[in-house]
């Protein structure tokens, strides 16, 4: 594929038809930005104030239109320079294949959809570039990231305090930091009861060369127990998880706008009539027992 970014890559520069000095001084430029954000304490979309700064002074020589080319041109070559950049991360060879595969679903992209936006503005965008600048892992079923969890939410329920507090000194060893997963719009396609064993099995690998990360972690209104009667396909979200050592957490009730509510007639006809309401839960998986899981179910890759 590398003959077809170098392409695709003059072809971007042609179209955007600035000095290619100056541009390819912007592109370096916005690589050594890129190096200097820790993934442990920022959001994937999130932009440093450096970036920041870079932007107001790109938007002086480059229109909307064709930062968004730029950023067709910096995410190919992080494509191009993954041997040499996957070096500073471990990862084992199940997400090396993923990796692989995010790449060639995002050059296809570049090259023939007219429609979708490269902008930050566009959370799939931020969530690709995440992938090609490793501030995203892609694992299958779920993208991963470093983050922490917030204690207030794990003893926010009184009436469990006591079994959620044996959770935290026992299971847990502490808040951060943990693996995070997001849903992709380009990864639905394993967005199955066997895609999301896969993404876990790939997860534990990844846990096992990682030793510092604690876990998992992941909130969703799809880990809410009421989902077992009022939408049970979905079930195994939640319980996949908990049967091999997880624990869920109530974080807060949603209301209409509820991402729960977007794809289900039956859900959203349960909440008008008041017998369903989305609330949103936190699920956290210790690395011990998600490292048992992943070896349990090795075979499945």
């Amino acid at each position: 594929m590398r003959d077809q970014i170098k392409c695709k890559r003059n072809d971007l520069i042609s179209e955007i038809a600035v000095d290619q000095n100056i541009l390819e001084k912007k592109i370096t430029e916005y690589f050594l930005l890129l190096d200097r954000i820790s993934s442990s304490i920022s959001k994937y979309h999130h932009q440093s104030e450096a970036q920041i700064i870079f932007y107001s002074e790109l938007k002086k020589i480059l229109a909307p239109a064709k930062i968004q080319l730029f950023h067709q041109i910096l995410m190919l070559d992080l494509i191009d320079k993954f041997p040499q950049r996957v070096k500073k991360i471990r990862v084992p060879p199940s997400i090396i294949e993923m990796f692989q595969i995010e790449f060639k679903r995002i050059f296809e992209l570049i090259s023939n959809d007219a429609v979708f936006v490269f902008d930050w503005s566009n959370d799939s965008f931020a969530k690709d570039m995440g992938i090609c600048s490793f501030r995203l892992i892609p694992a299958g079923a779920q993208l991963v990231e470093i983050s922490g969890i917030s204690r207030a939410i794990l003893f926010n329920n009184f009436n469990k305090i006591t079994s959620n507090l044996f959770f935290y000194i026992f299971k847990m060893y502490g808040c951060k930091p943990f693996y995070e997963i997001h849903t992709h719009s380009g990864n639905l396609a394993e967005f199955n009861s066997d895609g999301w064993t896969r993404c876990y099995v790939r997860i534990g690998e990844l846990l096992k060369l990682n030793p510092e990360i604690k876990g998992m972690q992941g909130g969703s209104w799809f880990y809410d127990p009421a989902l077992l009667t009022i939408s049970p396909r979905l079930a195994y979200l939640r319980e996949c998880p908990c049967a091999n050592g997880a624990k869920v957490f109530f974080v807060r009730n949603e209301n209409e706008n509820s991402s729960a509510l977007a794809k289900s007639e039956l859900r959203k006809k349960y909440f008008a009539e008041g017998k369903y309401l989305p609330k949103a839960y936190l699920l956290v998986w210790p690395r011990k027992n998600l490292i048992q899981f992943s070896e349990e179910n090795r075979n499945c890759l």
